[in-house]
Formats: structure tokens, C-alpha cells, sequence
């Protein structure tokens, strides 16, 4: 079962053991957020680690520098290096993410397991400045960004370096904060 986990930043996240996606209890907390783990599946893995002697488990989702972003019903954390995910497929567009549960909610929302254009997601907006360089290799770039603050100004800094951006945070999941919020109050509406 899971444990309330209290992980400050400056505490070291050890990972001992990554294996596939398999444990109940993880597959309940996906299933909780509207993510099936067939689409999950080719893109989390479980993670089992160790923070002060204390061993706990999560979802695990690879960042292109080897670190892993970290989930489970109670906690939400990463390991070091910190970066962003890039997934290629297509290079006629660019879609970017703010976190890995918006991504597998899009994948969920089309009914696919793989995007269909080249996919980039920030595990953080603090790391959109070092993805802005690559923008202008594509010809469309397609947002799916968090409705607040933060993600807002990540889109008008994407806006601002490139010509031709469609903020799909706008026409998708314009009245809900991110796109697994849409993903899970469309479920709530269906199963009522």
C-alpha cells in the first residue's frame, strides 16, 4: 500500500529498481485519473526507490537525461538531472505538454497510444528555455499547456518565438485547468 510521503527537495530520490507497469495499486491511481494502462503502458514504468532509508514506489516517466519524473496517489517529485521527455514521431508538427498525466490524458482523450507528430514534454515550464532552440524546426507547433498563470506565460514565450502556434488549452479544455481535469470530469459526466 501507499505511504504518505514527505520528500523535501533537498532530500536524495535513490532509485533501486524500475521494472514494468504491473503494480495494482499504481494502475489504480492511473485509472483514478482517467488513464488506461494500455495507454500508460509503453510510456511509465514502476519505480521502486529510496528516500532516508524509507523505500516507497511510483509511476516513473524517462526524461531525455536519464532522470525520471515520479507519481503516485501521494507524491509528486522528480529525480535528478531534471529535463524534458521527447517522444519523435512525425516532424510536420511540434506538440508540447507541461507534465507526462496531461500527455497520456491527450493520448487517452484521441483513443492512441502514439502521438501522431513529434511530442516534447517540459516535466516543468522551467525547462522550456531549453527546448525554445528547436521550435523553429518544425512548421506548426500545437500547445497543450496547463489554463494558468505559469502555463499561460509559457505559451505567450512559445507565441513570441515562434510564427505559427495553435493553443489547444483554448479550444480543447478551455473552461478546466490542465487536460486530464477535462479527461476526468468527461468520465464523471459519462458514468452519472
Amino acid at each position: 500500500s501507499f505511504s504518505e510521503q514527505q520528500i523535501s527537495e533537498s532530500n536524495t530520490i535513490e532509485i533501486k529498481h524500475l521494472q514494468p507497469l504491473q503494480n495494482r495499486a499504481l494502475v489504480q491511481y492511473l485509472n483514478s485519473r482517467k488513464i488506461s494502462q494500455s495507454k500508460a503502458v509503453n510510456y511509465v514504468q514502476e519505480a521502486y526507490y529510496n528516500v532516508n532509508g524509507k523505500q516507497y514506489f511510483a509511476l516513473a516517466f524517462k526524461n531525455d537525461r536519464n532522470g525520471h519524473e515520479l507519481r503516485n496517489k501521494y507524491f509528486k517529485g522528480s529525480t535528478s538531472p531534471k529535463a524534458p521527455t521527447t517522444i519523435k514521431s512525425s516532424p510536420e508538427a511540434l506538440n508540447i505538454f507541461e507534465g507526462f498525466i496531461d500527455f497520456l490524458s491527450a493520448l487517452e482523450y484521441f483513443d492512441t497510444t502514439k502521438p501522431k507528430y513529434d511530442t516534447i514534454i517540459l516535466n516543468s515550464v522551467t525547462n522550456l528555455e531549453t527546448i525554445l532552440n528547436t521550435l523553429e524546426d518544425y512548421p506548426q507547433i500545437n500547445l497543450y499547456l496547463d489554463n494558468d498563470d505559469t502555463g499561460q506565460q509559457a505559451a505567450e514565450t512559445i507565441k513570441k518565438a515562434h510564427p505559427k502556434v495553435k493553443d489547444f488549452s483554448k479550444i480543447i479544455y478551455m473552461n478546466y485547468n490542465d487536460f486530464n481535469d477535462l479527461l476526468k470530469d468527461k468520465s464523471d459526466l459519462s458514468n452519472s
